[in-house]
């Protein structure tokens, strides 16, 4: 995320991230919406978490960017387009559990 500009100093560029994912080459516009979306969601929990932070006990590593990569790939997951979905039992089961537990922070 160094690379790109989307994170300096450990902090998120949240402008940055939003034109990336608006300029992709590959994928369809409405992949496009749904990646930008949870992008936007992934932004306000984060917010959410900063404003209400979580105790911890002992000592904790986190990685901003390892966080939000994980957090969008859930939220794209959940909304996933229908030609990209498969119907089987196990992305089901993966989907429920992803809507249904909360995004470790």
């Amino acid at each position: 995320m160094n690379a790109t500009g989307t994170m300096t100093n450990g902090m998120l560029d949240q402008n940055r991230i939003l034109q990336l994912v608006a300029a992709s080459s590959t994928g369809s516009p409405a992949l496009k919406s749904v990646t930008s979306a949870a992008c936007i969601r992934c932004f306000q929990m984060r917010q959410q978490r900063v404003q209400q932070p979580l105790p911890r006990a002992g000592t904790f590593c986190s990685s901003e960017a390892a966080q939000f990569l994980s957090c969008v790939n859930m939220e794209t997951f959940k909304t996933c387009l229908q030609e990209y979905w498969t119907n089987s039992s196990s992305c089901i089961t993966l989907r429920k559990f992803i809507e249904n537990c909360p995004i470790p922070s």
